[in-house]
């Protein structure tokens, strides 16, 4: 039974890697990024990673370049007298053929990067599989990170990572982040959309 359990989990994980640190985010002012917009009250700046160096300024691995998983910090300055609510699901990569291209969550991203085989071949559950193949500081950061849903109280400002697929040419021109629902909170009313260059 031992026998085949190990058998089993071979093909899980990928070889053990030195311990994961985790990184404190370094944020600056959303408008000190090249890619920015200042509408409505608000400031959505964005920080994409596309080199090796960049995106380990962010998370303890190489895996991520590895696979083409491109980390955006987006920073969010809410100037209003309300609270604004951002969700990930609404947060859009744009190509140049103007495509809208879904973020990637945090738990794909972390099961791409620590697995041999895709997700999709195994017959394990997506928890169970995370358990096994991610290292706990490295589920936790990840985790923490991420933007998920953000509620950003007035003058206040908040920050979150999001994941795309990093252009095969890794060249970001004429790429734009597209944020078509910002809620005001207060009413629940959405404001108008953001959009903005990442080059």
């Amino acid at each position: 039974m031992a026998f085949v359990l190990v058998v089993a989990l071979a093909g899980v994980a990928t070889t053990v890697l030195a311990k994961y640190k985790i990184k404190d985010l370094q944020v600056k002012a959303a408008r000190e990024y090249p890619a920015h917009q200042d509408f409505q009250n608000l400031v959505i700046g964005a920080h994409p990673c596309t080199t090796q160096e960049t995106v380990q300024e962010l998370f303890d691995t190489s895996k991520l370049h590895e696979k083409g998983i491109m980390p955006v910090l987006i920073v969010v300055e809410n100037n209003n007298e309300f609270p604004i609510r951002l969700y990930e699901g609404s947060i859009f990569l744009v190509d140049p053929l103007g495509r809208r291209n879904p973020i990637i969550p945090f738990t794909d991203v972390l099961l791409e990067i620590s697995l041999k085989r895709p997700a999709s071949t195994h017959p394990t559950r997506k928890e169970l599989l995370l358990q096994q193949a991610v290292g706990k500081e490295m589920y936790l950061d990840f985790e923490h990170k991420s933007f998920g849903e953000r509620l950003i109280a007035p003058h206040g400002s908040d920050q979150g990572v999001v994941f795309f697929r990093l252009p095969v040419d890794g060249i970001l021109t004429d790429h734009r982040l597209y944020f078509p629902d910002v809620v005001d909170f207060s009413t629940l009313e959405s404001l108008m959309f953001f959009e903005f260059d990442l080059d």
